[in-house]
């Protein structure tokens, strides 16, 4: 799989987003976008920088507006991944309060990301509480989950097949059954989700 990244770019920072947050003016955006957009067709997935590169101010992995350029205007289809949560932009951005991780994962979902990618595995459970609540008040987030699964699915080559009650333990709607079952804890978020 070929990932692209990260977008817009990161060169004409001149503040590491690992250490902190950085919003750059983009005077030609064109001329940035140019390899991202040449690609896309072949990327499988691109990766999302923390720069601030709108008027927003807000880094762009949680910027709805980057998602929907990308997935509008640029036409990608394949996954939107975040970079990894626990870098200086992202903490900077919500002033390191507590449960910080928790809403900005929730944001990036929230703003058009598929993935998030998070370098601590202790965390993984807050974040997969905060979104399964947040799904439960609001549909529209619940759409959006389900349409990243299902690029995640894509993307792992995993297939829907229509009908069947092979694997009817997993159920999308509609009566599709995934062909592939999953193990764990991940198994048990995924089937409370996606039988609803």
């Amino acid at each position: 799989k070929v990932i692209g990244k990260h977008y817009l770019g990161v060169g004409m920072s001149s503040t590491d987003p690992h250490k902190a947050g950085t919003a750059i003016t983009i005077r030609d955006r064109e001329l940035l976008e140019r390899p991202f957009a040449s690609l896309t067709n072949q990327l499988d997935g691109m990766m999302v920088s923390h720069l601030a590169t709108s008027d927003a101010l807000i880094p762009d992995s949680l910027n709805p507006e980057v998602y929907r350029h990308l997935r509008q205007d640029l036409g990608f289809e394949g996954l939107l991944i975040t970079d990894d949560m626990y870098m200086g932009a992202i903490e900077e951005h919500y002033d390191g309060k507590e449960g910080w991780i928790e809403q900005a994962s929730l944001d990036a979902l929230a703003a058009g990301a598929d993935v998030i990618i998070l370098k601590y595995s202790t965390e993984v459970g807050s974040v997969l509480s905060t979104l399964s609540r947040e799904v439960e008040r609001n549909a529209g987030l619940e759409i959006s989950v389900r349409e990243s699964f299902e690029r995640i699915l894509d993307f792992k080559g995993i297939s829907f097949t229509d009908g069947s009650d092979k694997h009817p333990e997993i159920r999308i709607s509609g009566g599709r059954s995934i062909e592939h079952t999953r193990s764990g804890q991940e198994e048990q978020w995924v089937r409370r989700r996606v039988k609803r």
